[in-house]
């Protein structure tokens, strides 16, 4: 029974968290509504379309990274002073948005707005880590339910699409609402999530010992006089994060499976950064605006339907026949987006459902379920979630720069014109990320035939063998 009332309370938890969260994967559903309401007004159409998508490329990396910074405070500070402080720093950064739109002449206050909210969104997220230790015997099952808030999230932008069409609601009023709900989402968290004097005692009474050196968890009353010495707890910290960076050194398949997952990440978000740009260079203002529509539609319920399967069959499924099942996918996805035809596109963006709410939002967990010591397990998946910030912050201003010296920009300057060249510039940037997911992939699997081993290497290591 008491595990019943946990799973509805982590379920309550997610959607708090995705009310709070604010417009994280919905942006381009939001562009359209954006560019209507005058957003970069002084620019042209594919001038204003590119600043959008570089905003959305931009914070969406920064907030990804920001989730090792929440690993760190929520060891130290507890899922209810995270989950409340994300919710109304989200809030704070949706009301910059909404003035930014509001008053033109503080346009450029929607750039550091958004970033704002999108790093005390991620933070927020960590609210609902809590309940891994509450259920400690389905961590892949909480680890689905939990990401669920970012797919819930995505229905933000049906919502708004919806009210604008309907009711002519524009996009400054809707971020002003975001932001009401957000201090709501915030106050459900804090009358559910525990205090942090119960949490450690909760966490610590797992009774998972100090294996390690440099090793910060430890059972029973360790550690309960540091609760006032952030320095001590930072220090301390910081000894964790240079034995889990020493571990990717020592284990090859932690590596690879990492390097791995951020080719897959990169292929995937060169297209979801690019969503509107590319369906407007393929077919048109209509279309465009009703296949990002879509694409958020399926995000809403297909990504929770697909972390869900993926929580109740990752338990029973070994991870080689999950890897490969990734892989097809991640072929399939490639064939569907490379291919220019309107259903094409409505598969590639089921794909990208599939693909992107499971590389973003499941795997790093898992990884660091199989590769990780209990102890290290929030500094690992924490990496794994900063290494794929890193790259999108710094690879993607490369490949872009190396896409327009193939496929210059042709110079439009209508409003309402579009780069003839935009569409080829998306496709050979996803031409090279899926050439680099096949090479990794083929690492991996050539590491494992090496092993020569039936068994998963380093499988009883992990968090999930411990649970």
């Amino acid at each position: 029974m008491a595990v019943s009332r946990h799973w509805v309370e982590c379920a309550v938890v997610a959607i708090a968290i995705a009310v709070s969260n604010g417009p994280i994967i919905a942006w381009q559903t939001l562009e359209p509504i954006l560019l209507a309401d005058g957003v970069f007004a002084d620019m042209s159409r594919s001038e204003a379309i590119a600043k959008l998508d570089s905003l959305n490329s931009n914070t969406l990396a920064v907030g990804t990274a920001s989730l090792l910074l929440g690993g760190i405070m929520y060891d130290h500070l507890g899922p209810r002073v995270l989950a409340v402080s994300g919710a109304i720093g989200a809030s704070a950064g949706l009301f910059g948005m909404a003035a930014a739109i509001q008053q033109p002449s503080l346009v450029d206050l929607l750039y550091p707005s958004y970033i704002f909210c999108i790093i005390m969104s991620y933070i927020n997220s960590w609210g609902a880590a809590y309940y891994f230790i509450k259920i400690p015997s389905h961590p892949y099952m909480v680890a689905a339910v939990a990401s669920c808030s970012f797919a819930l999230g995505d229905a933000v932008g049906i919502f708004a699409a919806q009210l604008n069409m309907r009711f002519h609601v524009s996009s400054w009023q809707f971020f002003f609402g975001m932001a009401v709900l957000s201090l709501v989402g915030g106050a459900v968290c804090s009358a559910i999530l525990p205090s942090l004097s119960q949490f450690k005692a909760e966490r610590d009474g797992l009774g998972i010992p100090d294996t390690k050196e440099g090793g910060s968890w430890s059972g029973g009353k360790e550690g309960a006089g540091d609760e006032g010495c952030l320095w001590r707890s930072l220090s301390k910290y910081w000894q964790d994060l240079r034995v889990a960076c020493r571990l990717f050194c020592e284990k090859p398949e932690l590596s690879l499976d990492t390097l791995h997952v951020l080719a897959i990440y990169m292929l995937v978000t060169s297209i979801l950064v690019h969503q509107y740009q590319l369906y407007l260079a393929l077919f048109g203002s209509s279309n465009a605006s009703f296949l990002v529509n879509l694409s958020s539609l399926i995000f809403a319920f297909g990504g929770c339907v697909a972390l869900l399967i993926w929580g109740a069959a990752a338990e029973g499924m070994g991870s080689r026949g999950f890897w490969f099942l990734l892989d097809i996918a991640s072929t399939f996805f490639f064939i569907s987006v490379a291919t220019p035809l309107f259903a094409a596109q409505i598969v590639g963006e089921v794909m990208l459902t599939f693909l992107f709410n499971l590389i973003t939002n499941a795997l790093p967990f898992s990884i660091a379920f199989i590769h990780a010591p209990p102890y290290l397990f929030g500094v690992v998946s924490g990496l794994v979630y900063g290494l794929q910030g890193l790259f999108l912050i710094t690879i993607t201003p490369i490949q872009e720069w190396a896409a327009r010296l193939s496929f210059p920009d042709t110079g439009a300057t209508s409003r309402t014109s579009l780069d003839a060249n935009a569409a080829p510039r998306i496709f050979v940037v996803l031409y090279v990320w899926f050439v680099l997911t096949a090479m990794t992939g083929s690492l991996r699997y050539w590491n494992l035939w090496r092993s020569g081993s039936r068994r998963e290497p380093d499988e009883g290591t992990g968090l999930l063998a411990k649970s």
